[in-house]
């Protein structure tokens, strides 16, 4: 099978533009924005409330610059790429990183009370030292890499913040639960701000597709190729769905992110969009 993207008509072509410069308005914002922190605000309560081993602030700065960063890339490469457009599986890992990055902002600051976003906090923190522990438990074990051992104390440290979660029955977090999650919260903040249910349910129907379909071919599965398409004239199949139409939606929810963490590293207050 080949699979392109295709985006080189005028309407493709104004969408992506459209796309990229919310991206780059991201990546300029995040720039401005305090590199920890301030004193007082949700974000440093969520830190110090329990202090995790890898904070939520961390860990959300972190997942708000692969989004963006990928976002600013992936955009580029459409916008130049020479017909009939970049490889899809190319497009593939940028799209379900900026789709991970951006919505487990979301998931962690959107909807709830300071209880329920330290809950889910803390959710995410059990999911990054758990893959943690994985890997400084696979390197202890180096024998040729014998420099990429971390000290024996920080192995315990790690490990022990995993147990001492998992005993305090913290659940497991996977990519799909923030997918879902994040989507039913700006599904709920949309309609607060009196967008149309059709509309806000669009948002969401578009954000659900478009994890399924790069995340499968990221993976390097078969059954994208199945998914609903179509053909273009010269036979090339460009991918079920749109991927244009995904870059808006990405493009719509790293913004979403990126307010939220600017209200939460700056205020302490309920992030709202």
């Amino acid at each position: 099978m080949t699979s392109t993207i295709g985006c080189h008509s005028p309407e493709d072509q104004k969408i992506l533009h459209e796309g990229h410069r919310v991206f780059v308005s991201c990546e300029a914002k995040l720039r401005e924005m305090p590199g920890t922190p301030l004193e007082g605000s949700r974000l440093f309560r969520l830190d110090r409330e329990e202090s995790l081993l890898i904070s939520p602030s961390r860990t959300l700065q972190h997942s708000l610059l692969t989004a963006i960063t990928n976002g600013v890339h992936a955009g580029k490469t459409a916008i130049n790429a020479p017909k009939p457009g970049p490889d899809a599986w190319v497009m593939a890992p940028p799209s379900r990183a900026i789709l991970v990055g951006a919505t487990r902002v979301i998931y962690v600051l959107l909807g709830g009370s300071e209880d329920e976003q330290y809950a889910r906090a803390r959710r995410v923190a059990l999911n990054e030292v758990s893959k943690y522990v994985n890997l400084l438990k696979q390197a202890a074990g180096f024998s040729d890499l014998k420099r990429l051992k971390a000290p024996e104390d920080t192995v315990k440290a790690m490990t022990g913040e995993r147990d001492r979660l998992q005993a305090a029955g913290v659940k497991n977090l996977h990519d799909t639960d923030t997918i879902k999650e994040s989507g039913n919260a700006v599904r709920a903040a949309l309609q607060a701000r009196g967008i149309p249910l059709e509309q806000s349910k669009a948002v969401v129907e578009q954000l659900q597709w478009a994890w399924n379909v790069w995340s499968g071919i990221t993976h390097g599965l078969g059954w994208p190729e199945l998914a609903p398409g179509d053909f273009t004239e010269d036979g090339v199949y460009p991918l079920p769905g749109s991927w244009v139409s995904d870059y808006h939606v990405m493009a719509a929810v790293t913004s979403f992110a990126t307010q939220l963490y600017g209200q939460a590293l700056t205020q302490d207050v309920d992030p709202s969009l």
